[in-house]
């Protein structure tokens, strides 16, 4: 209710009624357990309490995320049976990894045994394509419903089903449907154990021992198939008998650690924090600004995956044919690629989150790219071995490094549906790119391996944009004390970031300057800030094409808290009076513009639309409006 009283007015509150405060046994005795509400509203989004409830909707919470309480996050041994569910998920990535370098290892045998063309043993590469897509596909559901329980059973089942079905060597096609079902195996952990270990404290490190693990699987793997049949002289489906003993263990191991992570369980630690409705899939690959981040790592780890696996996969092929190694010797390069994977991982996983990921991964790229050229270009057996060893030590971070990076821009409730969907879907890259060789092979013979690789590392290298390139070149002057090249990078930013203030890259340079730079003297941030407060009313419009900078904004406080304090000064600034630009209309408006800012003006009376910047403004800049003197028709905007 309000009332006037002159120029003021008085707001009433009318008083509200609140619900006395019930025990947990009297809120159970009430009549058809309904919640208790607030103004007849209950807090659940259904307004129901009952059991039925809990157990099939996906709970979407009310209020917003907190922004300034933060919950403690899980740690590798807290709470403590986490410790029993890490050792689980390392056995069964290095399952994983074992599944996916064996490829590489029996594609020789395969021809030999099934009689093949390089096109055609190609197709086995194709079974990770789907059945990594059924998984992107399946992950968030099998989530809400079953929890990880449900991820910890299925997936080593399906390894274990389609290791049985591979010792008895089907026929070919069979063997390639089998291989689907191995990988939706693999699909299903790659998704839900990167999701929950990315989310943990201190999550490079945790998810550097994890990809660790594959890369051990994908070492071992090729080193003991290779011996048993080379050395031994058995068959080459003989090696599915390990891969039996090695997945029973994953089934236990798995099912017995995540048993009481139920859908119920998981659903209430991760309650939609946002407005949307509907799948938290959909949510994350259709809607912005989630959409933008899922797709960008998802294409990042398409390329990434394609690289790894096609090397992996054709790289004994290629020393057979086109270095003519020894028998043995070419299947040890297979293992110096996954081990320099798993060292990799191990040494840089400590290195990355001191730098930061983005500065991480723009570093390692172009070192495996020179490796990759060195590998083609110089046509030494031993040289390639140790060459395709070094890039498997930089490019193994890098798996781990997007996760990270794409863990910490997704709320807490599209973790499994946003990074769970990246990986999956980019899983399937080890599943094209080695078909794409072999299909080309068939034709140019497998020496095409390499300038495929190298095509594919430029690619996934994508150099950052020129605003972003300065804010990276700035970081490494400030941290070698390289004063000019720190004050030749901070005046490039101010160049590029005016011509590029309204695209993405100007929105990741933001947050690199306040999350990843120490910027001590505040040189990069007073330049980010003047160009904001110039473009400010286009930036802040809502959504659209300037969606990402408005993400950023709200995901780094310190930036977002240094902007609204320029804006509250601006408006508190004396507003002057101004002109309007046509000369025959003699309306007027308020205007607190600041230097360098421009500003665009619709005329109330002339419906003129003019925009200038500040320095043509003065030519219709009227003195300072004063309340004591005579008042003059104007309008004001």
């Amino acid at each position: 209710m309000e009332s006037q009283n002159g120029n003021s007015s008085t707001a009433v509150m009318e008083p509200i009624k609140l619900d006395p405060v019930r025990a947990r046994q009297d809120i159970q005795s009430l009549p058809n357990k309904r919640a208790l509400s607030i103004s007849r509203r209950s807090l659940r989004s259904n307004g129901s309490f009952s059991h039925q409830g809990t157990q099939d909707e996906d709970r979407n919470e009310t209020l917003p995320s907190p922004t300034i309480a933060t919950e403690q996050l899980e740690r590798w041994n807290y709470p403590r049976s986490n410790i029993y569910r890490v050792f689980a998920v390392f056995w069964a990535f290095l399952i994983m990894g074992a599944n996916d370098a064996t490829y590489g290892a029996i594609i020789p045998y395969l021809e030999e045994y099934y009689h093949l063309s390089y096109l055609v043993v190609s197709l086995i590469f194709l079974s990770p394509f789907v059945g990594y897509n059924v998984a992107a596909i399946l992950n968030n559901t099998i989530h809400l419903r079953l929890g990880q329980r449900g991820v910890a059973f299925l997936a080593p089942l399906c390894h274990l089903v389609a290791y049985v079905v591979i010792t008895v060597h089907p026929p070919y096609p069979v063997l390639v449907v089998v291989f689907i079902l191995a990988d939706l195996g693999n699909g299903l952990e790659d998704s839900g154990w990167n999701a929950w270990i990315g989310a943990m404290a201190n999550a490079n490190e945790c998810l550097g021992f994890v990809h660790a693990f594959y890369g051990l699987g994908a070492t071992i793997a090729p080193l003991i198939a290779t011996t048993m049949i080379t050395q031994a002289g058995l068959p080459w489906y003989n090696w599915y008998y390990v891969m039996i003993g090695g997945a029973a263990i994953e089934l236990g191991t798995s099912v017995h650690s995540f048993w009481p992570c139920t859908g119920a369980a998981f659903r209430e630690s991760h309650p939609r924090t946002s407005d949307e409705g509907g799948s938290r899939l959909k949510e994350a690959i259709l809607k912005r600004p989630a959409a933008r981040v899922t797709w960008l790592c998802a294409f990042f780890l398409l390329g990434y995956v394609g690289i790894e696996v096609a090397l992996g996969g054709w790289i004994v092929t290629f020393m057979i044919r086109v270095r003519h190694g020894a028998a043995f010797a070419r299947g040890m390069t297979a293992t110096g690629f996954w081990l320099g994977v798993t060292v990799g991982r191990l040494v840089l996983g400590f290195v990355t989150p001191r730098i930061g990921e983005k500065l991480a991964i723009a570093i390692y790229l172009p070192i495996a790219l020179g490796l990759e050229l060195l590998f083609w270009l110089v046509p030494q057996f031993y040289v390639s071995a140790v060459a395709v060893a070094l890039q498997g030590f930089f490019l193994g971070p890098m798996f781990p490094a997007a996760m990270v990076a794409c863990t910490k821009l997704f709320p807490k409730h599209l973790h499994v549906s946003g990074v769970g969907f990246a990986a999956a879907f980019g899983g399937s890259g080890g599943a094209i790119f080695p078909f794409a060789v072999g299909a080309i092979a068939q034709k140019a013979g497998v020496q095409v391996l390499q300038p495929i690789v190298v095509a594919l590392l430029a690619v996934v290298r994508d150099a950052p944009s020129a605003v972003l390139f300065n804010v990276r070149v700035f970081a490494i002057a400030e941290k070698y004390f390289i004063k000019h090249l720190q004050t030749l990078a901070a005046r490039k930013f101010e160049t590029a970031a005016e011509r590029n203030w309204g695209t993405d890259g100007f929105a990741d340079a933001i947050y690199e300057i306040y999350e990843a730079t120490d910027d001590s003297d505040s040189i990069l941030r007073s330049r980010a800030k003047r160009t904001v407060m110039q473009h400010a009313s286009e930036l802040f419009k809502s959504g659209g094409e300037f969606g990402p900078f408005l993400y950023v904004a709200c995901n780094t406080p310190t930036f977002a808290a240094e902007i609204a304090q320029l804006l509250t000064r601006r408006r508190n600034d004396s507003p002057a009076i101004s002109n309007c630009p046509r000369r025959s209309c003699n309306a007027a408006f308020k205007s607190a513009m600041a230097e360098g800012e421009t500003v665009e003006w619709d005329c109330l009376k002339c419906r003129l639309v003019a925009t200038k910047d500040y320095t043509a403004w003065q030519s219709h800049l009227k003195t300072v409006y004063e309340p004591t003197s005579a008042p003059r028709p104007a309008h004001f905007d």
